[in-house]
């Protein structure tokens, strides 16, 4: 908390609390514009939100509440690996992929596939 809060004092104080707090009137341009942004992600988020969790609603659904709480524990233990190991690897994977030279880049692409999988 007392790190956040002095956050917020630095970034308000460097900003300048008059520049960013004086009201503006909406106008219908503007308000267009952010639902143009924001409802494709929220349609993106429900739909996410819908695909993650519509198992659990089945289960609830035909094997009760007991076997859901189960059910959701060892989903959770099972996507640790993915989560802890996956988005490390996604971290380091796309900055360096970036960071090569565009001849190198296909070349690059086409190892990173398994074998299985090479057309």
């Amino acid at each position: 908390m007392l790190q956040s809060a002095a956050i917020l004092i630095i970034l308000v104080r460097e900003a300048g609390f008059a520049s960013w707090a004086k009201p503006y009137p909406l106008r219908w341009s503007r308000i267009r514009d952010m639902l143009r942004f924001g409802v494709p992600l929220g349609v993106q988020n429900v739909a996410h939100n819908a695909s993650r969790y519509w198992d659990n609603l089945a289960i609830s659904h035909f094997f009760g509440p007991g076997a859901t709480g189960a059910y959701n524990l060892a989903y959770n233990l099972a996507d640790i690996p993915a989560i802890q190991v996956g988005e490390q690897i996604a971290l380091v994977l796309m900055p360096s992929m970036a960071a090569l030279p565009p001849e190198r880049r296909r070349r690059a692409r086409s190892s990173a596939r398994p074998r299985c999988c090479r057309w």
